[in-house]
């Protein structure tokens, strides 16, 4: 998405395992194309576009280190799922998340694994890393938005139609 917007820098992350980073790389190849812009945006460069793989929690590797709170946006896309590795998915966004007001991560995430397995990715978690939710809701495939509801219960069918999608961004000072 960035990288049809005009982004200056575009990093692809996932775990870094050869044929997932393969994946990503036909990917942008075939989807980053100057003719798939929207009018007025630029795609961005296919230079300044790189795949990298990152394992949550963990920045002793030469782009984590370099890319510490490099980033104005981050997405965490589909990232939910895994309760058990949360704590590492804030470490990782606080760690590349640029350290301004205007910073933001916008996390989306289906509900097709239910809800509990979103619950661990809470306010009081993210507080322990210096963030805070901005704005939380759920959207549907038809662009239907509601209030987030931790305890809500669908049928599956219906559960599989809509997105939790937050807005955070690090705690205000003032």
């Amino acid at each position: 998405m960035g990288g049809l917007l005009g982004a200056k820098r575009v990093v692809v992350t996932d775990y870094a395992a050869e044929p997932v980073l393969k994946t990503f790389r036909t990917n942008v190849a075939r989807n980053i194309q100057p003719s798939l812009s929207s009018a007025g945006a630029e795609a961005t460069p296919s230079s300044a576009v790189s795949i990298q793989g990152h394992s949550w929690g963990e920045f002793d590797d030469t782009f984590s280190t370099s890319a510490a709170h490099s980033f104005d946006r981050v997405i965490a896309a589909g990232c939910l799922w895994m309760p058990w590795q949360h704590q590492n998915l804030h470490r990782s966004i606080a760690h590349f998340l640029k350290q301004t007001p205007e910073a933001r991560c916008w996390v989306v995430a289906g509900f097709h694994t239910g809800r509990t397995k979103m619950s661990g990715f809470d306010a009081a978690a993210l507080h322990k890393v210096g963030l805070e939710v901005e704005r939380i809701w759920e959207r549907d495939c038809n662009s239907e938005e509601r209030p987030w509801n931790t305890e809500r219960e669908d049928d599956v069918t219906v559960r599989k139609r809509w997105l939790v999608v937050a807005s955070l961004k690090w705690i205000s000072t003032s």
